[in-house]
């Protein structure tokens, strides 16, 4: 009898482990189903703004077709999954034929199509990578694009729209009104060269490019701020041109930020570009010297009269936000290399902590970038710890 029992509810559990991990593994039919071919796309219905749809992959190698219709005007689209299972896109046309496709767009391992449709029939693709099941939204969202700016059409270099900078500054607004545009302007530099400012302002993920009249690269950056860009230049007279790209293809509004302003002068310990010029020697204090980096060729010799021995520090304080980046040589008397820093301070300031004798030291400031931006100018400070 115990023996009987006890086979009895070995095959009980048995039973229940099997359901339990078939109840696991198994994902419900969702209301569209069946939609694993083209020909039984099911229809999306869409109000002006679009829809949100919950959805499944049932099982592995399960893909849903669905078709949608975008009445009349083109519209802004944006196709996009959302939820934990890794999805795939792909947007056709009636007849089938591919437009665009997309996997991880979307955020995490969700996908996003966005392109600018005309009005018309359209299909949609949805399948899961890796033979993965499981829920997951398909969200369309459907917008008037942005009409073309003031500067169109400038979407090359030949065309590049020209801004007026007499007045110094310039915020020019402008759009991104299609996927692929890419807005280009044009600037003069005035007879003894300016400092250029260039700041993008928006909720876009812009790129900025910086170009001489040849053609050549003066300068990029994609994130300066956030998703904006920013270059900043000390640029000799002549034409630029300036090239804003849109990197995720993103449509909508930003501003071009222009400014021009004067070139750093020579600060007051100038001239002292070799060792022997360095007239004024730097006395251990909090207030330092102010001082500038004020061409790509100048650099900035120090004479430091230690007494007495300890541990000092030397520091390049940047007063211009990231510029300079200064770099520091620490030489005994007899120019023999003792210490060298880049960034150990803050930001891409330069900072030597080190052990002293009595005696005199010299000290070499220099910035690392090849180009200069903003007024050059950093605070030399020499402390005792």
């Amino acid at each position: 009898m115990p023996v009987l029992f006890f086979r009895r509810l070995f095959a009980l559990a048995c039973l229940v482990l099997v359901a339990l991990s078939l109840g696991a593994q198994s994902v419900r039919l969702d209301v569209m189903e069946p939609n694993e071919e083209r020909a039984a796309a099911r229809p999306l219905t869409l109000d002006p703004a679009g829809a949100s749809f919950n959805l499944t992959i049932h099982a592995a190698g399960d893909v849903d077709w669905f078709r949608f219709t975008i009445p009349g005007a083109s519209r802004q689209t944006v196709i996009q999954t959302g939820g934990d299972l890794d999805t795939a896109l792909v947007l056709l046309r009636a007849d089938g034929q591919a437009m665009a496709e997309n996997d991880d767009n979307g955020g995490d391992r969700n996908a996003a199509i966005g392109l600018i449709l005309p009005g018309g029939d359209y299909l949609v693709r949805v399948s899961a990578n890796r033979g993965g099941s499981g829920s997951y939204n398909l969200r369309l969202r459907l917008s008037v694009p942005p009409s073309a700016d003031a500067h169109e059409p400038n979407e090359d270099r030949a065309a590049a729209a020209r801004l007026d900078l007499a007045a110094g500054l310039l915020a020019a607004p402008a759009t991104f009104h299609n996927p692929q545009d890419r807005d280009w302007y044009r600037l003069d530099v005035p007879a003894g060269g300016r400092a250029l400012e260039l700041a993008t302002e928006g909720n876009l993920d812009t790129t900025l490019a910086l170009y001489d009249a040849d053609g050549r690269l003066v300068a990029e950056n994609d994130d300066s701020d956030g998703l904006n860009a920013a270059i900043r230049r000390n640029l000799p007279a002549g034409e630029y041109r300036v090239a804003v790209g849109n990197y995720t293809g993103a449509l909508g509004s930003y501003r071009l930020v222009a400014r021009l302003g004067a070139l750093p002068s020579p600060d007051a310990f100038e001239p002292d570009n070799q060792a022997n010029a360095a007239a004024v020697a730097l006395q251990p204090g909090p207030a330092g010297q102010l001082r500038s980096i004020h061409a790509t060729d100048d650099v900035d010799w120090v004479k430091l009269v230690v007494t007495p021995a300890g541990r000092y520090r030397l520091q390049a304080i940047s007063q211009s936000g990231r510029q300079p980046d200064t770099y520091l040589e620490l030489y005994d008397e007899a120019r023999r290399l003792l210490a060298e820093d880049d960034d150990s301070g803050e930001g891409l300031d330069a900072e030597l902590t080190i052990e002293l004798a009595s005696g005199t030291y010299w000290l070499l400031v220099r910035q690392v970038a090849d180009e200069l931006a903003g007024d050059g100018s950093y605070r030399l400070v020499f402390s005792r710890q």
